[in-house]
């Protein structure tokens, strides 16, 4: 029997290789601080999150806002998600979100995205 480690996907939501252009800002309780808006990209996509490259402006758990800009849409998709992994590259590097709330419309929009519209 071969050895190893076993995965079992947890996912409730197939991930698709999707990249798209995102802006994101780390929300906090203290209203008072303010966050600087910075550029990502999503890297894979689901209904229930996304895997994201670019700066990391949290850590585990933090929650942020991110808008999806999507070619055919006239306004962003914008989601509130949190931060479950987090992979440092010296400030940069890669974090898996998931998605807390979407509305009718943003759901609309990814299931088209993730339909290949």
């Amino acid at each position: 029997m071969a050895k190893g480690k076993m995965y079992v996907e947890k996912r409730k939501h197939e991930r698709h290789e999707k990249e798209y252009d995102i802006t994101y800002k780390l929300i906090t309780k203290d209203m008072e601080k303010t966050h600087p808006i910075v550029k990502g990209k999503t890297q894979d996509l689901s209904m229930g999150g996304a895997r994201v490259e670019g700066e990391l402006v949290g850590k585990q758990n933090d929650i942020i806002r991110i808008e999806l800009r999507v070619d055919n849409e006239p306004n962003p998709v914008t989601i509130l998600a949190e931060i479950k992994w987090i992979q440092d590259g010296n400030g940069k590097g890669q974090f898996g979100l998931s998605f807390l709330a979407l509305k009718d419309d943003e759901k609309i929009t990814i299931e088209q995205i993730l339909a290949g519209e």
